[in-house]
């Protein structure tokens, strides 16, 4: 293995680093602001949209920021790296932070772990950001030091996201978990009246519609989880389940193609249940071209009410600024994820 390419690379990126702290004639003092490492993967061909989405992020203004990508069409053996800084000025001092890009060939894979923690700043937590499909050994090998793991499982699928919670003790986030929080929000409300709160034991139908045309959307899938990693249910596929009290669940996931919203959006869930002589309904549902969720709910003898939400749509950028600055972590996420994995559509692997 050749690595003299890379040892070059290296030595000329750590003085570059030195470099970029040196004082410039006419201009303040610079003073480094390090509050953790963000280190985000990406394909080559999807290198130009990462950096403009972390230009937009305001969490690379206190970070040390790395951009690494594994690129085909460079030598095998090869490092490419550049440096940066961002700067913002604060009375007579610029705050800076530092950004470091990586893209090294395909067969300095393995080198990549070693390469970036070399680099980033100790003592402070790491951040690994992963958006899209990597090489699991990659992504095995970032994500055993890192501090905080955000991913998204609508982009990686639903297997591979659980592969990848169960084999950290990161901080876990799923930016598609947190797109679900109206949607769970609005379900989990339904029971807050004291005399609903029983029906929450006596489920009886769920039925989860999206935008085709897989019915088995990462999104669908994560609903369903949830309530059953929460009610403690016995998933039996996509059509059934069995709850708590060995009670039939049926399941109903149903995809739908609607023009001009991409694939996977949710559009509504409706639960029915029955508990003592009385009935409830509920049916959360989203018109597909609005950002208007409807909440409507029913109960024998506890009459009706019909409730709207405005959903936010976040960007990109904005998701993940909320997202590390998250220092909560979710407990119910993991138990989700391994219980979507239950959910396939018949004749999937």
């Amino acid at each position: 293995m050749d690595t003299g390419k890379l040892s070059d690379a290296l030595s000329q990126l750590e003085r570059s680093l030195a470099a970029l702290w040196a004082p410039e004639a006419g201009q303040p003092p610079k003073s480094r602001v390090c509050t953790g490492n963000l280190v985000l993967l990406t394909g080559a061909e999807r290198r130009a949209s990462a950096q403009a989405m972390l230009d937009e992020l305001r969490a690379s203004e206190r970070m040390r920021t790395f951009l690494v990508s594994i690129d085909p069409r460079l030598p095998p053996w090869s490092l490419e790296a550049g440096v940066s800084a961002r700067c913002q000025r604060e009375g007579e001092q610029l705050l800076c932070s530092e950004r470091i890009e990586l893209s090294l060939g395909a067969g300095a894979i393995d080198r990549v772990p070693s390469v970036v923690s070399s680099l980033w700043v100790p003592e402070v937590p790491t951040t690994f950001v992963l958006l899209e499909p990597a090489p699991a050994l990659l992504v095995s090998a970032l994500t055993r030091d890192a501090s905080r793991l955000i991913l998204d499982s609508e982009a990686l699928g639903v297997e591979v996201s659980a592969t990848i919670a169960a084999s950290t003790h990161a901080h876990l986030i799923d930016l598609a978990w947190m797109r679900l929080y109206p949607w769970r929000n609005a379900v989990a409300g339904a029971f807050d009246t004291p005399a609903l709160r029983a029906a929450v034991s006596a489920i009886h139908r769920l039925a989860v519609r999206c935008t085709g045309p897989a019915p088995c959307a990462p999104a669908a899938r994560l609903l369903v989880g949830w309530l059953a990693s929460r009610l403690r249910w016995s998933l039996q596929g996509t059509t059934a389940a069995s709850d708590a009290q060995h009670q039939h669940v049926a399941l109903q996931l149903e995809a739908q193609a609607v023009d001009g919203v991409p694939a996977g959006k949710l559009l509504s869930v409706e639960l029915g249940a029955t508990f003592g002589e009385a009935h409830l309904l509920l049916d959360v549902e989203r018109s597909p071209h609005t950002t208007t969720l409807q909440v409507t709910r029913s109960a024998e003898g506890h009459g009706a009410s019909v409730r709207r939400i405005t959903l936010p749509e976040p960007s990109l950028h904005e998701l993940l600024d909320r997202a590390i600055d998250d220092p909560t972590p979710d407990t119910a996420l993991r138990q989700t994820l391994q219980r979507a994995t239950l959910l396939t559509p018949q004749g999937a692997p």
